[in-house]
């Protein structure tokens, strides 16, 4: 797993030139100039990544995207990867088990969106935590965004629906309700508060139901 902005992409000297496939330069190049240099870092850090997973040159490494909007390294099927940005941000991680991430800037939010994305339950759960207001619903929101993006889901399952069960200040557990039919069902979340961001990885616990 990589996390990278752009002043971390220019330290490592990561250009387009060096990181992008000729695709890739053909897509960055298309781009408004707002946006060139968070896709620029998610690419790097799905390379970056998996590089550190499996062998090659990175330049002939090229993301492309499964059915269901999953990101993949072209012609590496067994690799599984994901992608995430906000503010300026990227992460990106590949693992040979399924993986998600989500990355979030912790801002102001409207207080009531606590209970749309948590159950009565998750909120009792959540009251021993240090973290509130914003920080904790950023984090909850991650914890929970990493586990439907491996899902390849998104936001096409209620929050609701992928319910925290067990959480520390920088573990949890992420259960899928019993009326969401995919698999796996339960996900062990690591969080990280990174700046004014928070970062979540979602992988399958073991003999989680698949």
């Amino acid at each position: 797993m990589v996390v990278i902005n752009g002043a971390a992409a220019r330290r490592i000297g990561a250009t387009p030139e060096r990181y992008l496939s000729c695709h890739e330069w053909s897509q960055w190049a298309s781009l408004p100039a707002a946006r060139r240099t968070e896709w620029l870092c998610g690419r790097v850090a799905l390379k970056r990544a998996f590089l550190d997973l499996c062998h090659g040159a990175v330049r002939d490494l090229e993301v492309g995207y499964r059915a269901g909007g999953r990101p993949m390294i072209a012609g590496h099927d067994d690799v599984y990867c994901s992608i995430s940005h906000s503010g300026g941000w990227s992460t990106g991680a590949t693992s040979r088990i399924p993986i998600g991430v989500d990355i979030e800037a912790v801002r102001p939010r409207r207080a009531e969106l606590l209970r749309y994305i948590t159950t009565e339950r998750e909120r009792r759960l959540v009251r021993r935590l240090t973290v509130a207001g914003d920080d904790l619903l950023t984090l909850l929101w991650t914890a929970k965004e990493a586990v439907l993006k491996a899902l390849s889901v998104g936001l096409g399952v209620h929050p609701c629906r992928a319910e925290v069960t067990a959480i520390e200040e920088r573990a949890a557990v992420v259960e899928l309700a019993a009326d969401v039919p995919l698999c796996p069902r339960r996900w062990n979340v690591r969080m990280e508060r990174i700046a004014r961001f928070y970062h979540s990885v979602a992988t399958p616990c073991a003999a989680s139901g698949e």
